[in-house]
C-alpha cells in the first residue's frame, strides 16, 4: 500500500510541481513541552510518565483550516525510574520520536463551529533504548542493553487559542498506535502525550 502512494505522490510531483508547492507553506515553528506516557516493560507499572520536549516545522496545506507538521520529541528517565520485569531484571528507559501529522482546524472553515478544537492525524516512528541497571542473578540471567524501532498511527484531539496575529496556544492529547505491536514490551509500544505547545508563524498566512 505504502508503494503505491509513493508513486502516486512522485507522479503528482512531477505532472504539477508549481500547482503543489503553491499551496504548501512553510510558515510555522512549534515548541511544547508536557507529559508522555513511556513504551516501558514495567512488571510494577511504577513510574510510566516521563516529561516530553518538542519542536515541530510545518505550515498550511492548500487550505487555511489545514496544517502540516514534522516533529521531533523526545523523553528519559536519566536512569532515575527503575522497572523491574518478571525475569526480574532492572531497566531504565528513554526515546526520541521522529513523525508527520495532520492538524484540521473545523472552526476556521464552520464558523458556528462553537468550540477552538482541533483533530490531530499522522504517522511517527519511536526509537525506544531499553537500558538495563541492575538485576537479581539468584532469580535470573543478566540481560544486556535493547533497543526497539517501532512505528506508529497518531490521531488526537486538542484545544487552541489565538493570542496574536502569529501566536498561537494549543494543547493536545495524542495516543500513539503501533502496527505492529512489540510483545516484549509490556504496553506493546502504545504510548500517549499530553502537550501544551505554542505555534508561531513567521510568514503572514495566519487566517
Amino acid at each position: 500500500m505504502y508503494r503505491y502512494l509513493v508513486i502516486f505522490l512522485f507522479a503528482v510531483l512531477i505532472l504539477q510541481p508549481q500547482s503543489v508547492f503553491s499551496q504548501i507553506t512553510f510558515s510555522k515553528l512549534s515548541v511544547g513541552f508536557g507529559l508522555i506516557k513511556n513504551q516501558q516493560l514495567s512488571y510494577t507499572y511504577d513510574e510510566e510518565f516521563a516529561y516530553y520536549p518538542e519542536i515541530s516545522l510545518g505550515g498550511l496545506f492548500y487550505e487555511d483550516y489545514l496544517e502540516w507538521e514534522c516533529y521531533l520529541g523526545a523523553w528519559s528517565e536519566f536512569g532515575e525510574y527503575k522497572h523491574w520485569t518478571d525475569q526480574l531484571v532492572n531497566h531504565s528507559y528513554s526515546g526520541i520520536h521522529l513523525g508527520s501529522r495532520f492538524v484540521l482546524f473545523p472552526q476556521k472553515t464552520l464558523k458556528q463551529f462553537p468550540f477552538s478544537i482541533n483533530f490531530v492525524g499522522g504517522i511517527s516512528s519511536h526509537l525506544i533504548w531499553q537500558n538495563k541497571v541492575d538485576s537479581d542473578y539468584y532469580y535470573g540471567p543478566p540481560t544486556e542493553d535493547n533497543f526497539y524501532i517501532i512505528i506508529t498511527g497518531d490521531i488526537g484531539l486538542g484545544l487552541n487559542v489565538s493570542v496574536t496575529e502569529n501566536y498561537r496556544i494549543r494543547l493536545d492529547g495524542i495516543v500513539n498506535i503501533p502496527f505492529n505491536p512489540n510483545e516484549k514490551l509490556w504496553n506493546k509500544g502504545i504510548s500517549s502525550s499530553l502537550v501544551l505547545k505554542l505555534d508561531y508563524f513567521f510568514k503572514n498566512n495566519k487566517q
